[in-house]
């Protein structure tokens, strides 16, 4: 049974149409991915996913309940989204920015395990470093690592290896 569908959904830019009468059906611990030439819908439907952008016609069932845009605070903490562009705060360090984003999604005892990353996205000699500093590798390394710390059933990647160094 899909934990995430979408059922009939339409989705047009003016007289463009990206999507009509389409079914996405997506079960827990399942992996999927989106491929397909620039300018076909990805982004748009993860979007869509995630909540940021709105179906003109169709249905969004999560665990069996219809979401509305915008989704409440029950349904947003069953998403993360990495967009292809970072949402960090150039003027924080890594330490600072996971700290932030940890207070935004109320994630409780954060510090230890924002030690554990710092560590294992190796982070560890940069600890001073402010994020306007950092390669777009290491913001994106950064960012995967923000994920890891949310921690949320659904996780929605969009481009995850865009400018990823090799560590």
């Amino acid at each position: 049974m899909a934990y995430l569908s979408l059922k009939e959904i339409n989705k047009s830019y003016g007289s463009k149409v990206v999507f009509h009468h389409q079914d996405f059906s997506f079960s827990k611990n399942e992996i999927v991915f989106f491929v397909g030439k620039n300018g076909v819908g990805k982004t748009t439907l993860m979007e869509i996913i995630v909540g940021l952008n709105q179906i003109d016609e169709g249905e969004i069932i999560l665990d069996k309940r219809e979401l509305k845009v915008p989704y409440d605070l029950s349904s947003r903490e069953k998403f993360s989204f990495l967009p292809t562009e970072d949402q960090l705060i150039d003027f924080l360090t890594a330490r600072e920015n996971l700290s932030y984003f940890a207070e935004i999604y109320r994630i409780k005892k954060y510090q230890d395990k924002i030690g554990d990353l710092i560590k294992d996205y190796q982070f560890s000699d940069q600890e001073g470093k402010l994020i306007k500093g950092y390669s777009k590798g290491m913001k994106r390394r950064l960012s995967l690592a923000l994920i890891d710390l949310i921690n949320s059933p659904i996780i929605v990647l969009d481009e995850p290896s865009l400018g990823l160094d090799i560590y």
